[in-house]
């Protein structure tokens, strides 16, 4: 359930938790307090989420094999080494993956972590009866063995270059899902999903509720150092204007995703603020899918987008986070921007209305009746722009619907909840059925920092036989789609970055992609919380040393 309150109604809301916790920082207690613009639509990460927030919550609850720290080092977790070729973890060939397992890892009621929960994750990913997500890497291997209680053995069909950042990047416990999955045939509907009911991170989901809050509390089974706090308290707040005075008034300790307008209030009220590149990237996707949004498969007209939108305009106006003139965000120029696989020959489109509506005449677009808007074949250029309620993204539709109008493009602006709109093609997601022409977000290479990314690929198309698919988009390019394969197997970087400089130049030239402007992450936190050392990715992955001062 996502909802929209005003700020009487969040400080509400504030006060009541407060009071149900018997409040942040109440005596022997040791708490931190997370603000939430968005609520997550699963805990299940990877499988049945793709959400950012989702996400960033996994590693309180659930150990990975290894994580990045803030530096992007691998760290071990429920691994007792990062497999490599030194230590036989990594076969001559490149194709076999061996994952040693410590041997005191436990799920919190005390089951021990084994490799036949590695065998059952993967087994879970690739079940018919499951519409996870995406099945990717899961679906290149050949096997997931498990030969004794301690190792995994992995073998993929051909070298997969980008394993260290996508393999079991979270464990699921055979003891408890099984039984499930047995019975129903599907994890689908598995209350797990929501509130897991053992964990393997540093603290246990204790409770939900809807439009309110998560309450975390500390992992008492935890097989590594124990947490420090007692509690983790994650706040769903209605939007950013309640998040920012949630923030100044010291009602929470951490803001996530803050914008840069917020931002900078924020500094100026003492809060800190930290930026993390991520490798997110807020852009434009386009609907490519058969029988839907016929007009926006035209080139041109996703050129004239490209031209007719003053984009540099908009980071300066809309995306400031300081006083001086460079002081905002800049506008990205691919997919991969500000990451070492950044195509440097690509530059962004500038603004230039004129060679829009040249395009546009050029590919037989006329405004034939006067009134502003161009048609076709007595077809009228209308098209769909969907995105979620973030304020941001709002104010740049507005002012997006606006300078394409000037063009003669009428668009319609189309803002959903976050759980519909970042919900999958199983869960009948409006975006994924192809509902609209072009839908707004950010992201980042799914296997960040390596480059690779499924989205693109044919194969991840969703559809009824083959509800786990990430490409929205049902974008199939046979030329990139050939590239996309070639550059996993690749394990040159020099090789591989190569490739990505042509399917950089290959989206550019078609814009099957419309960057908006590089996205770091900015966080916001109070002077109390200590030790946030906030990473990339596996953003949490230090929760466990988390503290705060008396």
């Amino acid at each position: 359930m996502h909802f929209r309150k005003n700020l009487l109604g969040a400080i509400t809301i504030l006060m009541m938790v407060s009071m149900v916790l018997g409040g942040v920082g109440a005596q022997n207690t040791k708490s931190l307090s997370l603000a939430f613009v968005q609520e997550i639509d699963s805990l299940n990460f990877g499988m049945y989420s793709s959400q950012f927030f989702s996400a960033l919550l996994t590693t309180l609850w659930n150990s990975p094999a290894w994580v990045f720290d803030d530096q992007l080092n691998p760290i071990p977790r429920l691994a007792a080494e990062i497999p490599s070729t030194d230590n036989g973890g990594v076969s001559p060939d490149g194709k076999t993956i061996t994952i040693r397992l410590r041997d005191d890892i436990v799920w919190s009621d005390g089951e021990p972590i084994t490799s036949a929960d590695f065998v059952f994750t993967y087994e879970m990913f690739m079940a018919d009866g499951n519409a996870v997500d995406s099945r990717s890497p899961y679906s290149l291997m050949e096997s997931v063995t498990a030969p004794d209680s301690q190792t995994v053995v992995v073998k993929f069909a051909d070298v997969y270059a980008p394993w260290l950042t996508s393999i079991f990047t979270l464990v699921h416990p055979k003891h408890i899902l099984e039984p499930i999955f047995e019975a129903e045939g599907t994890l689908d509907n598995a209350s797990y999903n929501r509130i897991p009911t053992v964990s393997s991170g540093p603290f246990v989901v204790s409770e939900w509720q809807t439009g309110n809050y998560i309450l975390f509390t500390r992992n008492e089974a935890y097989f590594d150092e124990p947490a420090i706090l007692d509690q983790i308290f994650v706040r769903f707040i209605p939007d950013d204007a309640a998040q920012v005075a949630a923030l100044i008034n010291r009602d929470v300790d951490l803001g996530i995703f803050i914008a840069p307008d917020d931002a900078l209030t924020l500094q100026r009220n003492g809060i800190d603020i930290i930026a993390v590149n991520s490798g997110y990237n807020e852009g434009l996707y386009f609907n490519f899918r058969e029988g839907k949004a016929p007009a926006i498969k035209e080139l041109a007209v996703r050129q004239a987008i490209a031209y007719g939108m003053d984009r540099q305009g908009i980071v300066e106006d809309l995306l400031r986070y300081g006083d001086g003139p460079d002081d905002h965000n800049v506008v990205a120029t691919n997919f991969w921007y500000n990451t070492p696989w950044s195509n440097p020959d690509i530059q962004v489109e500038e603004y230039n209305p004129d060679l829009a509506r040249q395009i546009l005449e050029e590919a037989g677009w006329i405004d034939e009746d006067g009134d502003g808007i161009r048609e076709k074949d007595g077809v009228r250029l209308r098209l769909t722009w969907a995105t979620n309620q973030r304020r941001l993204r709002t104010l740049v539709q507005a002012v997006g619907q606006q300078q394409l109008a000037e063009v003669g493009i009428e668009v319609q602006l189309v803002n959903l909840p976050s759980d519909i709109f970042f919900g999958s093609y199983g869960d009948g997601n409006p975006v994924a059925l192809g509902e609209y022409d072009f839908w707004e977000f950010s992201t980042t290479p799914g296997s960040f920092p390596d480059p690779n990314h499924v989205y693109w690929t044919c194969a991840e198309i969703p559809s009824d036989d083959n509800p786990s698919g990430a490409n929205d988009m049902a974008l199939c390019d046979e030329e990139l789609d050939a590239l996309f394969q070639l550059q996993r197997t690749l394990a040159d970087p020099e090789a591989r970055q190569a490739i990505f400089y042509q399917i950089q130049q290959i989206m550019h030239d078609n814009v099957y992609w419309l960057p908006m402007w590089h996205d770091p992450d900015l966080y916001a936190l109070s002077a109390r919380f200590e030790n946030a050392r906030i990473a990339p990715i596996f953003q949490f992955w230090n929760a466990a040393n988390w503290d705060v001062s008396s």
